[in-house]
């Protein structure tokens, strides 16, 4: 078990991945700085995410950064030892092919509403996040949110009101609590 401090790095891009993780704990988030330096955002893992399950089995160094949002634990098990025992589990197997149907089925609906107006992208966010963590959400800092949905923060903001007024969420600070899953789904419906 390893611990993280909010703020620190379990790697960075362009390294070789020494350890594949599960997260115990907290939560993180995963991006790539891209060469114009510019974030772009892939996703934020939480409780029993695994990091590092792509770049395990596809034998390439690491293409993102992953930093602790919050204080994190994490169970870190070395390559050299998933590779001798891990690889040669069909139990295991089969657990890392669930995750990586799940997290392909999550980039798959994030690509997938890239032509959704930012206010339906925000609404099938927020309903997919429901399915995982419940009706409350604790949500990141606006700008990684906004990078994730491939929007501005101001239009993040704009269409977080706009599902306020139509008393689909109810947001304080960084809690947002979805009152009404199916205007949120209407929203999704009627702007696509």
């Amino acid at each position: 078990m390893c611990q993280y401090r909010k703020g620190e790095y379990l790697f960075f891009q362009e390294e070789r991945l020494k350890q594949l993780y599960l997260l115990v704990e907290g939560k993180l988030q995963v991006d790539y700085l891209q060469p114009n330096g510019r974030q772009a955002v892939y996703s934020f893992e939480t409780t029993f995410s695994i990091i590092g399950d792509m770049e395990l089995l596809s034998d390439r160094v690491v293409t993102s950064n992953v930093r602790a949002l919050e204080d994190c634990i994490v169970l870190a098990i070395p390559i050299n030892l998933v590779n001798q025992y891990g690889l040669t589990s069909i139990p295991f197997l089969q657990f890392i092919i669930r995750y990586l149907s799940k997290k392909m089925y999550f980039a798959s609906m994030l690509l997938a509403q890239y032509a959704l107006s930012a206010e339906s992208r925000l609404a099938h966010y927020l309903l997919e996040r429901s399915h995982l963590e419940g009706q409350t959400i604790q949500l990141e800092k606006r700008d990684a949110l906004a990078a994730i949905l491939g929007v501005s923060v101001r239009h993040l903001n704009r269409s977080l009101k706009n599902l306020a007024e139509q008393n689909a969420i109810r947001l304080k600070n960084r809690t947002l609590v979805i009152v009404d899953p199916q205007a949120l789904l209407d929203v999704v419906v009627k702007r696509t």
